[in-house]
Parts: structure tokens; sequence; C-alpha cells
């Protein structure tokens, strides 16, 4: 007798929804043309690029210039600090939390063997943030205040709209790790101070292998991948369509 399989892990996973496998399916057998070439066949893919990122902004309470494709949540984490220190070299500090996901702890531990500073916010024995302490490791040394939008855990989520305020009133930069909180709780950036947010597809019933990060209109960012002129020139690198199809349907 075959087992039944019970699987309780979609905060590490989800399975990919048939109507959105459905949708990705033609970008990898019939409409394979390069959404950067001057022909037909690759304008037709380019207006499907553009229709999921319309649909993606309009999940987020973003305009669709402000959203850049990416492989994965921890590309998106990693290029919005990463960007943040590039481009105000004057400051070398990031305030995080102790709870973060390891693409942020991973990169903040990296940080610190290259000469950064990084301060760590406790939490308490609920995994609430101590915002005593988070109001006070922020000074004008602060690059970038990164803290998660809802934790895998622990299952807390984190008034991430007041930390951004609070940050940008030490003239910090805020992103917030929201791979756990996209497609969960209400989100309309268009109304918060956040500069920088991170998503994955794969935590939303789109495949693995595709991300994206959000950058508020205005913000200094620097290019992570160098190359061509995808995704607004701010992140080079054919683009992967089947999965941003996916992502858009998600």
């Amino acid at each position: 007798m075959r087992k039944e399989v019970v699987y309780v892990d979609n905060n590490a996973t989800t399975r990919v929804a048939e109507e959105v496998l459905r949708e990705m399916m033609p970008f990898l057998t019939d409409y394979y043309g390069n959404a950067s070439s001057m022909h037909t066949f690759g304008g037709q893919v380019r207006r499907e690029i553009d229709r999921a990122r319309e649909r993606l902004a309009t999940l987020l309470g973003a305009s669709p210039g402000e959203v850049i494709f990416t492989s994965c949540g921890t590309e998106s984490d990693n290029a919005a600090i990463l960007s943040a220190l590039e481009c105000n070299p004057v400051r070398r500090k990031v305030v995080t939390s102790r709870v973060e996901h390891p693409a942020v702890l991973g990169l903040c531990k990296t940080l610190q063997q290259r000469g950064y500073h990084v301060d760590y916010v406790p939490v308490n024995a609920k995994g609430k943030l101590c915002f005593d302490a988070l109001d006070k490791m922020i000074d004008d040394e602060t690059a970038m205040v990164s803290v998660m939008w809802a934790n895998n855990e622990t299952g807390n989520v984190y008034p991430v709209v007041k930390l951004a305020e609070i940050a940008h009133q030490h003239g910090a930069l805020f992103h917030t790790d929201a791979v756990q909180a996209v497609g969960k709780v209400p989100i309309d950036l268009a109304r918060t101070r956040i500069d920088f947010l991170s998503l994955s597809g794969h935590k939303l019933h789109a495949p693995k292998g595709i991300g994206a990060l959000y950058v508020r209109n205005g913000t200094p960012f620097s290019q992570f991948l160098i190359g061509g002129h995808q995704e607004f020139g701010m992140r080079a690198g054919t683009e992967n369509v089947a999965g941003i199809v996916a992502l858009g349907k998600a």
C-alpha cells in the first residue's frame, strides 16, 4: 500500500501551483526567445516579463520600475545590503537582528571580517525585538538597517514600517527580508519608507530559482551583477523568463 505523504513545511518551500506550472511551461518549450533580442520572437517574451513585473508590483503596492527580478531571496538580500555600503562608503555599519535568515547573518559575518561594524538587535524570550536596544544602535555611522518582516521559525511579524521610519530619522536606509511575508500579510510599500524588500518565488508556489528585489524610486543603488542592460541596468544577466512568468502568476 502506498503511504500518503503529508507535507507541513511550507515555510521552507512550497509546491509549484498547477496554474503557475501551466503558465510557465510555454516559456520552456515554445516561447524560448531572448527577451533582449531585437526581433519579434524575443519581443513577445519581453512583453510577458513586463506583465509579470506589473503583477508583482501590484501585489507589493509598488510601481513596476521598482521591481528587479533576481535568482532568489539570498541574492536580493545581499544586493540590498552591499549596495547601501557601496553607495555610502563613509558609513560602515549595519544594524540587523539576531534572528535573521542566514542570507543576512552570513553576509554580516563576512562584512565584519572585512572591517565593517555590525550591531545585532536581541530578541526577548518570545522572539520580539528589543526596541530600546535597536534605537541606541542606529547612529550616524549606520548605512543600513535590515530586519525581516516575518520569522520563518517563530512566526513573529516585526513592525518593519515603524522600523523604516526610525532608520530614516538617522539617515540610514532600511531593508526587509520579506521572503516569509509576501503573499501572507498585506503589503503596500507606497505607504511606507522601506527602501529595499526581498522576496523569493518558491515560498509562494512559484519554482525555485526566481526572486525579486524592490528598490524604492530614488534610492541609491549599486549594480550587483555587472554586464548587460537587463533589469533597468541594475541586475545584468539573461532573464529566467519561465521563472519570472511563474512568479508573476503566483
